[in-house]
């Protein structure tokens, strides 16, 4: 009972200190569309009249064939990155953006299921144009490149990628 005790009090504690922070900072969710994944989400906070920093994720459970003829069956990756605004007026943004990120890939071949980690950068070149003050469209493009390593390989895949999205301010 102490434990739940304890819990649940921290709990709170969490809620009303995150309540006071959002309060008090600009927040906002970005869904872009890219052409490898179902989607990109990001969590932006206002860390300065120029900054934003960003949290992502995404999550892809589509089935693919490789040359192998093994199948993907899931991706998942989390970044941490900055975005940094070198305009910032009404009707339009212009930023760079940068992130890293770590990827999960579950993948079957032969029917073994293995599972590989990577490491993921990316850079690049934003614009948002503000609809209202809340809502904007968002267009990126940028270059990526994974770090995939395994037991028995290490493997640098880059590529450039464009993005288009939405993007929701509070």
């Amino acid at each position: 009972m102490r434990r739940k005790s304890q819990a649940l009090l921290m709990a709170l504690f969490m809620v009303v200190s995150l309540s006071a922070v959002a309060s008090a900072a600009n927040f906002n969710l970005t869904i872009r569309l890219e052409e490898d994944t179902v989607g990109f989400t990001e969590l932006g906070w206002a860390a300065g009249n120029k900054w934003d920093v960003v949290l992502g994720s995404n999550y892809d459970g589509n089935y693919r064939q490789d040359e192998g003829g093994s199948s993907i069956l899931s991706t998942t990756a989390f970044t941490l990155g900055t975005r940094y605004y070198l305009k910032k007026e009404h009707p339009f943004d212009v930023f760079l953006w940068g992130n890293i990120g770590f990827i999960s890939a579950k993948a079957a071949s032969d029917g073994v299921e293995q599972l590989t980690y990577a490491k993921s950068h990316r850079i690049g070149l934003g614009l948002a144009h503000n609809v209202t003050k809340n809502w904007a469209v968002v267009a990126v493009t940028g270059y990526r490149w994974i770090t995939m390593e395994h037991e028995s390989y290490r493997e640098t895949i880059g590529k450039t990628f464009n993005s288009l999205g939405v993007r929701f301010g509070w």
